[in-house]
């Protein structure tokens, strides 16, 4: 129960965030190779804070079979194989 006068929990923890200007990374020499398919800086290294922490990477789930049985309105399903799948993902 909420006491009258008081702030909600969270609020009592809130600070406030300095937010700094990301753009200005971009501004000093750096260019698009499209051979590559990244943002490259003046120096040569490849701009992965751009978009991520760290650089991306691909993850494979491999594929399982979902058993068979009754639904929770009484139809049987019969098992299914699902299919492997190939994601991007940053940094896994």
């Amino acid at each position: 129960m909420k006491e009258k006068g008081k702030p909600p929990f969270l609020m009592r923890f809130r600070e406030p965030v300095l937010i700094e200007d990301e753009t200005a990374e971009f501004d000093q020499g750096a260019s698009f190779d499209p051979d590559l398919n990244l943002w490259i800086d003046s120096n040569g290294t490849p701009l992965w804070r751009a978009r991520y922490r760290r650089p991306p990477t691909r993850c494979y789930t491999k594929g399982r079979t979902i058993p068979a049985g009754y639904t929770a309105s009484g139809k049987y399903k019969s098992s299914k194989y699902r299919p492997g799948k190939t994601d991007k993902r940053s940094g896994k």
